[in-house]
This record gives structure tokens, C-alpha cells and sequence, in this order.
């Protein structure tokens, strides 16, 4: 065998995974077209009853059904998954009661059929894919399949199929609320609930479909039992996963829903506590309020004038420390406090203490924004999906609406370098984690964008996030989605919600109107590509406000509010799921809070390019320079010249190659307006080039070298006056660059003891580092001293303290 060729048998694997890649490349393109033309027929067809000759029977569907789930994967294993949206996909905002019971034959398709509700029950085994698909027949024998692309609160791509095939097991009895029928992929009918809340379960027992005479044999078990279905639950809920804890809920609902409950109070309060326990499991902390509360009319007579039922105190006890569980992780921590105080006190929990201090915590961090970042930093590395238990603080700003500009954040008060002005976590997180050796390629087709796993995964948790708190829509609402029907608050105003109102919205009595498509403007339009700060400098992906980051995609509140400038004031950095803003600088009142959407770094040409794709033109002092100087030479340059060299590190002298590199800082350097001084980013990595050579030739001149890498990026180094008040090397941090910065500063004073043997100066110059760290992330000493460690002047002693 010769090096480097392969055998035969390696040669022919590599054909076969060639030929296979290229059939799934051909097999996704043909889904999208047949998507794309159901999309298009759906949205221009006229609205017709449907046509019954059209619609199989029961028996035909389950003669036809295998059970057999097909999962597209790559060479790797990877499941492939194809996302499609596109339409209208408004969840209804009625009860039961309150629609016409109808069965497939009076649908129209494709139609939203409002004012309807269709009784239906599971006839085949749960398909799993794009969210969860299965046949459902109605009394008249007509089948059609039904899509649910969200179905679980934890995105379905992570659910196991065990649990996902028996949330909807053949014989369960369902009613969709006002059906969305559609055309499917194949042209046939179909329906689709975007959202969970428009299928609901209906006991086999209930009044309401005991009569129906089903035309096909029993599918599934008979109906149980109220006691089996609270049994099963208990069994679920006892299992302490998360995603047992959905069948647990289905069962409690279940029960809830049999005569014999429904006519006796003390059995609805007993499956309403374990209902809402589950939720609580599941983080479902709206959804696990409104049991309590419910549960709590049965028997309170503050709740209810003429409570009807008798508890033991110890199922009162449970009750309340649920209910104040559920407003703690609400972050409704006024109300979590009273209930700690008027209805726990004196009860022996043994976590009652814990709680005591964690609201005292939550009220000071959005009071005072302190927090533990020491705690932050340790649990954010020990996850892939770090969530936090943290309040939200707003600093001395406020929301204007700015001429030409929208709505901006601006500083109501002098503020100094560092100082935390916002700390907000976020509304809706998505992590690759949450759908592991899962690969998802998102397509809208209505405006026409492609979405990848990440923000797939923020849209499906962001429609069970709305369900399970209502109140937070008024702040999506705030958002603007993109669309030419925003309200006009999107453009103007952000609200601020008082917990009192919260709870009125979270205790409305019916289902909150969701609207898919806004969700996903609203994501698109302000989420933000993220990574958290890095357990060790400049691993860093970094952060795009437009689109999807190594980790995660993320929506804010407030802070999605920063107008943008490739010359921010502030710096951005993510704790897990917290988004804490800090001032760059000293900053007077009434100054802009800006933050800069992409990479300030990059090119005047790229930068206009991503501002272009955000719709709007950067006018900021930067952009303004560049666009008078010869920009586009200077890019040939960088990507020609500056690329080559950084491909011949190897191949020359050390002499030789910092020759070439000092020619090209003067061609580059020639790029840039006459005159013009400051920013002027582009020769930053050539300097910190020239700073690396002279450290191999001579030590003593990467000084200067890195000090000129520092000033291309708007460094101002403090005076001998200046120094003598506070001991910094640098006066002003640069506006960009993030931990390169720090490490530039860290190389002066590596080389201030190693070649200059002057400690003095190699002190001023780490401790400024370690400020300058401070300065735009905070966390203390040995986060930052972790973080830098492969960059720390180790073999000399620092004096840290000054």
C-alpha cells in the first residue's frame, strides 16, 4: 500500500459516503420543493369543504400503518430534520364550550375553521420526526393525520421516542380546538396544531363523548380509572425525570377530566396538587401557579366565598409551598415573600430557610445589580445549558424614542467604567444541547428565511414559554417582529409590568392567543447568537446578534433595545442565560447606551454588509472615516497580502519575514484617509504580527510594537499625572477587540520583566490588565486570573492589590 493513497476497501467506503451524501442532498431538496408547493397551494387555494371521496377510512389507515418511524441521517449518525413554516398560525383563544362540535366532513380546507371543534381519537402509533404526527379518526370512520410540530415544553428533538409515543397512545380521545387543515406534502388533507394548547384531552368517561359510538374496533385501553390515571401519574412523577414528568400531567389531566371528579371537589384538589407538582418539576412555574390557585378556591375562603371542601394540614402546606414555589420561579418575588410569610410561617420545611434568603437575594440583585458572579462562573462551565435563578436589574436608564433611530437606552445619569448598567435574564433560550445528534435546517416560507437548530429550538420553547406565562406577551409584544402589523408600542414604548398585573394575566381565565409567525419575526429580528464568557481567553466564539452562535440563540427583553455603533459604549458579555451590559468608559447623562450587532473588527466592506442585511446603514464616527478612505484596496490587501503571510510563518528568517510584515503595514497604512488618526483597526493584527517577531529578535522593541497594536484600536495610555492618581498604564480602553486587548496588555508586561527587568512597570502593566478585565466583565480576581493563565507573567511575583 502506498502512504497516503488508501486501500481499495478505503477507497470504495469513501465512494459509497460520497454517493450516499449526494442521495440525501437530492432527497432534501425534493422535500423542500414539495413543502414549498404545499406552501404555495395552501396559501393561494380557495377555501372548500372538503372533498370526503378524498379522505380514507379508519380501517384503510390502520391497514396501511407500520409504526415505523424513517430518520434521515448524516454519514455521522446524525439525524437530519427538515423544519417548515409559513402561513397563519394564530392559536385559539376560545374554551370548549364556547365552539360547534363538527366531524371532518364539515372542514374546510385550507382553512383555520373558526368556531368549530372537532372530537377525534388516536388511531395509529405516534410517527416521530418534525415534532409528532399520528392518524385520527372521528366518529363517522374518516381519518386524517394530525401534526404537532411543538408538543412538548423541552423541545421534542430531545424527548425520547418512549416518551413522546405515549403523551398521545392510540385510543386517547383529543378535541382540537378551531382545526387548521391543511394540504399535505403529498396533496392530500392534513392537520396541523401549531400550538399544544388548541389539542386537548378528553376523559373517555366525560359526558361529552360517552355517547359516540367509535365505527371501529377499540384502539388502545379503555378509559381508566380517575385512581389509575392518578396512580400512573404518581408513578411518572416518581421517577424524577424531567420528561416522565409530561406523562405524568397527561394522566393527572386525564383524571381530571372523569365525572366522578369533576362532581367532587376534594378528588380535584388531590390531582390539581400533583398536577401542579409536575409542572414544578418541569419548570412549568405559570402552569404550576394556576393549579395551586385552583386547588386553593376549592378550600380558601379568601379565594373563594364558599369554599367547599375540608384539608388536612399537611395537604395545605404542600399546597402553599407549591404555590409559592411556582411565583418564586415566576420571579414574582414580592408575592413568592408574602406567601412565605402568611401562609409557610412557622411550618417545618426544611428548605423554608434556603427560600427565605434566595428572595432576599433575588430583591437585592434587582435593587442594587449585585450578584454572585464567583457562583455564575462555576455552574455556567459545569453545563451545556446553564440557566440561572437571577432578577433582573436596570441601571439609570431609560427607553427614548431617538429621530431617525427608533427607540434607544439612554443614560440618565453619570456613570463610571465598569459600572453594571443592565443584567437581564433571558425570555427564551435555545442550546444545541437540548437536541442532541440532531441537525435542524429551518425554513419560513412566508418571508423567505432559513433558520439553523438553535433558533429552531428558541421558537418551539418559545410557544410553551408563552402558554405557561402569559404575562411576558406584553414584552413580546414590545418587540418589533418585522412585520407591517407590529403595534405601534413595538416602535415606541416597553412596558413595565408590576407583579400585580403578571398575576392577573397568569390567572386569565382562558388560553392566550399565540401567534407562531410573530414568534418567530420577533426571534429573528432581536434573538441573539451567543456563547458565555469563556473559561479561558479568546476561546471564545463570539457574539452575532444575527443569527447562531457556537451555543445558543437568545432573546432579551430591554436590553434588545441597544442601538448599534461599530463604536460601542458598553461591553456585552453572557453569563449562561444573563445578559449584563457595563460601561466601557465614563459616561455622562444622557449619553446613548450602544452596542455594537457584529464583529466592530471586521472590515468596513463586511461591516457594511451585516448592517445592510439588519436594514439599516451605520453612520457611527468609524464607518464615517472609512467610507473616505481607499476601503476597498485596503481589503485586497488584507485578504491578498496579509492572508499570504499569515500562511508563510514558517518559511522564512524572522528578520526577513518582519521585513515583509513592515511593508505591509505601510501599504495598509497608506489605505487610511491623510490626516486621520485613532481607530484604525485594520493594522491592529499587523502590529501584533511585528510585536511577535521582535520578541523572538529583540525583546525590548515588541514594546512599542504592541503599544501601536493598542493605539490602531483607540487606546489612550494614561499620563505620568494621570498614573500618579491611579495607577493605570491606560487612561482609556480600546472599543474593541474584546480579551485581545487584555492579552496585549498582558504581553507589555510580560515583556517589561523579561527583557526591560523592570517589575515596576511590569506590576502597573498587569494590574491594568486585571482592571481592564474588571472593567467589561467583572467576577474578581481569580476568574480573571483563570481565564489569563496561559498569558500571566508567571515566573514573576505580581502584586495584584497595588
Amino acid at each position: 500500500m502506498v502512504w497516503g493513497v488508501g486501500s481499495d476497501d478505503e477507497r470504495d467506503e469513501g465512494l459509497e459516503a460520497m454517493m450516499r451524501r449526494l442521495e440525501l442532498e437530492r432527497e432534501v431538496e425534493r422535500v423542500t420543493n414539495r413543502a414549498r408547493e404545499a406552501y404555495e397551494r395552501n396559501a393561494s387555494a380557495v377555501s372548500t369543504l372538503v372533498n370526503t371521496a378524498q379522505i380514507p377510512s379508519s380501517q384503510t389507515v390502520l391497514a396501511a400503518a407500520e409504526g415505523k418511524v424513517k430518520i434521515e441521517t448524516d454519514l455521522g449518525g446524525k439525524r437530519i430534520l427538515q423544519v417548515f413554516r409559513g402561513g397563519p398560525s394564530c392559536s385559539s383563544a376560545r374554551t370548549i364550550k364556547e365552539l360547534q362540535r363538527v366531524n371532518i366532513r364539515d372542514l374546510n380546507c385550507p382553512a383555520r375553521n373558526e368556531g368549530k371543534i372537532l372530537v377525534c381519537r388516536v388511531l395509529t402509533e405516534t410517527m416521530i420526526g418534525n415534532g409528532i404526527t399520528f392518524h385520527v379518526e372521528d366518529p363517522e370512520e374518516l381519518a386524517l393525520p394530525l401534526t404537532m410540530p411543538s408538543p412538548t415544553p423541552h423541545p421534542s428533538y430531545g424527548v425520547p421516542a418512549t416518551v413522546l409515543q405515549n403523551l398521545f397512545p392510540q385510543g386517547t380521545i383529543i378535541a382540537l380546538k378551531e382545526p387548521d387543515v391543511r394540504f399535505a406534502l403529498n396533496g392530500s388533507y392534513a392537520l396541523r396544531a401549531d400550538v399544544p394548547t388548541d389539542v386537548c384531552f378528553i376523559n373517555g368517561r366525560s359526558s361529552m363523548v360517552s355517547a359516540i359510538q367509535w365505527c371501529t374496533e377499540a384502539t388502545g385501553q379503555v378509559e381508566p380509572s380517575w385512581e389509575e390515571h392518578k396512580l400512573a401519574g404518581n408513578i411518572a412523577m416518581g421517577r424524577k425525570e424531567l420528561m416522565t414528568q409530561m406523562i405524568a400531567v397527561r394522566h393527572y389531566t386525564l383524571g381530571m377530566g372523569d365525572p366522578k371528579v369533576v362532581s367532587d371537589p376534594y378528588k380535584s384538589f388531590q390531582l390539581l396538587c400533583n398536577r401542579a407538582q409536575a409542572y414544578l418539576n418541569m419548570r412549568q412555574f405559570g402552569s404550576a401557579y394556576r393549579d395551586c390557585h385552583r386547588a386553593q378556591s376549592l378550600f380558601d375562603a379568601t379565594a373563594n366565598t364558599t369554599p367547599s371542601i375540608e384539608i388536612t394540614p399537611d395537604q395545605r402546606k404542600k399546597l402553599y409551598w407549591r404555590m409559592m414555589k411556582a411565583a418564586y420561579g415566576l420571579r414574582l418575588y414580592d408575592h413568592a415573600q408574602k406567601i412565605l410569610t402568611t401562609k409557610c410561617s412557622g411550618l417545618s420545611i426544611p428548605d423554608l430557610p434556603n427560600y427565605v434568603l434566595k428572595i432576599v437575594t433575588q430583591k437585592t440583585g434587582a435593587s442594587l445589580g449585585r450578584y454572585d458572579w464567583s457562583l455564575m462562573w462555576k455552574d455556567m462551565h459545569s453545563t451545556t445549558a446553564p440557566h440561572f435563578e437571577v432578577s433582573d436589574y436596570t441601571g439609570p436608564i431609560e427607553v427614548q424614542l431617538l429621530p431617525g433611530r427608533g427607540r434607544g437606552l439612554i443614560i440618565t445619569q453619570d456613570v463610571h467604567a465598569g459600572q453594571v448598567l443592565l443584567a437581564s435574564k433571558a425570555l427564551i433560550t435555545g442550546f444545541l444541547s437540548e437536541a442532541p445528534n440532531t441537525a435542524l435546517s429551518g425554513l419560513d416560507f412566508e418571508r423567505n428565511i432559513t433558520t439553523k437548530t438553535t433558533q429552531v429550538l428558541a421558537l418551539d420553547k418559545s410557544i410553551h414559554a408563552l402558554i405557561d406565562d402569559p404575562s411576558v406577551i406584553t414584552i413580546w409584544n414590545s418587540l418589533h417582529s418585522g412585520r407591517e402589523d407590529d403595534p405601534e408600542s413595538a416602535k415606541t414604548d416597553f412596558p413595565r409590568i408590576t407583579e400585580e398585573k403578571r398575576l392577573a394575566d397568569i390567572l386569565y381565565d382562558r388560553p392566550p392567543q399565540i401567534d407562531v409567525a410573530k414568534i418567530s419575526g420577533t426571534l429573528d429580528t432581536n434573538a441573539f447568537g451567543v456563547s458565555s464568557l469563556s473559561r479561558k481567553a479568546s476561546e471564545q466564539p463570539g457574539n452575532n446578534f444575527h443569527g447562531e452562535a457556537e451555543h445558543a440563540t437568545m432573546l432579551f427583553g430591554l436590553p434588545s433595545l441597544a442601538n448599534h455603533s461599530c463604536l460601542p459604549n458598553v461591553t456585552v458579555s453572557h453569563w449562561g442565560d444573563v445578559v449584563v451590559y457595563r460601561a466601557l468608559h465614563d459616561l455622562s447623562s444622557g449619553s446613548e447606551l450602544l452596542v455594537s450587532y457584529f464583529s466592530p473588527e471586521g472590515s468596513f466592506m463586511a461591516r457594511c454588509g451585516l448592517a445592510k442585511e439588519w436594514g439599516f446603514t451605520c453612520t457611527c464616527a468609524l464607518c464615517v472615516a472609512d467610507e473616505s478612505d481607499d476601503y476597498v484596496y485596503r481589503e485586497i490587501l488584507m485578504e491578498r497580502d496579509y492572508s499570504r503571510l499569515m500562511e508563510q510563518s514558517d518559511s522564512l528568517g524572522p528578520r526577513e519575514f518582519l521585513r515583509k510584515w513592515m511593508e505591509l503595514e505601510k501599504e495598509v497604512a497608506a489605505t487610511y484617509a491623510k490626516g486621520r488618526k485613532g481607530m484604525q483597526p485594520d493594522l491592529r493584527p499587523i502590529w501584533r504580527a511585528i510585536a511577535a517577531l521582535w520578541w523572538k529578535i529583540d525583546g525590548r522593541r515588541s514594546i512599542p510594537a504592541e503599544r501601536f497594536s493598542l493605539e490602531c484600536i483607540g487606546t489612550i495610555f494614561s499620563t505620568p499625572q494621570q498614573r500618579a492618581t491611579h495607577g493605570r498604564t491606560i487612561e482609556k480602553l480600546p472599543i474593541i477587540s474584546g480579551d485581545g486587548k487584555i492579552e496585549s496588555i498582558l504581553y507589555i508586561a510580560r515583556a517589561q520583566f523579561v527583557f526591560m527587568g523592570n517589575p515596576v512597570e511590569g506590576n502597573a502593566w498587569a494590574r491594568t490588565a486585571f482592571w481592564a478585565h474588571e472593567t467589561m466583565f467583572g467576577g474578581g480576581l481569580a476568574i480573571f486570573l483563570e481565564r489569563f493563565e496561559g498569558k500571566l507573567p508567571h515566573r514573576y511575583e505580581v502584586d495584584w492589590a497595588g
